[in-house]
């Protein structure tokens, strides 16, 4: 089973990112009429993502599935969540306590690394009945601020 714990992905190196990444500027860089195009311009006329950018959704996508019960993975030993009966003044009534993390390698795994977008999405984004309406409001939320490009 995969330990979320130890979550040694790329995220911990920068150098790794901007290698996979390459792999995908430079095909879409050999596209007819495309050479001349700055990344984002052939992303945007493709209707692509980066590559993190789509971790980024894929990871708030298992947030989502866990802190619903769509797998079965227990939230409480992941994620220390706002108790919802507290009456808050803003964000929704899932939002997840930040960790602190001492090491980047820990602040880059699935449990910490994306806390902030997560907490950032509207509340009717979060409370969606089923995944797929989840992936559908979700790609309406701007989250660039939470990459780097």
């Amino acid at each position: 089973m995969f330990n979320f714990y130890n979550d040694t992905c790329a995220s911990c190196y920068g150098s790794l990112i901007r290698q996979v990444e390459s792999v995908q500027k430079k095909f879409t860089k050999r596209l007819n009429g495309f050479s001349m195009l700055h990344y984002c311009e052939r992303l945007n006329k493709l209707e692509a993502e980066t590559l993190e950018m789509r971790r980024l959704k894929l990871d708030l996508v298992m947030y989502y599935n866990i802190l619903h019960g769509f797998v079965d993975i227990d939230a409480g030993s992941l994620f220390d969540t706002i108790n919802c009966n507290v009456i808050r003044s803003r964000g929704h009534p899932l939002r997840i306590i930040k960790q602190h993390c001492n090491v980047n390698c820990r602040s880059s795994s699935f449990v910490c690394r994306n806390v902030n977008a997560w907490n950032s999405l509207p509340e009717h984004v979060v409370n969606c009945k089923t995944t797929a309406t989840f992936k559908r409001r979700l790609s309406t939320v701007d989250l660039t601020q939470f990459v780097n490009f």
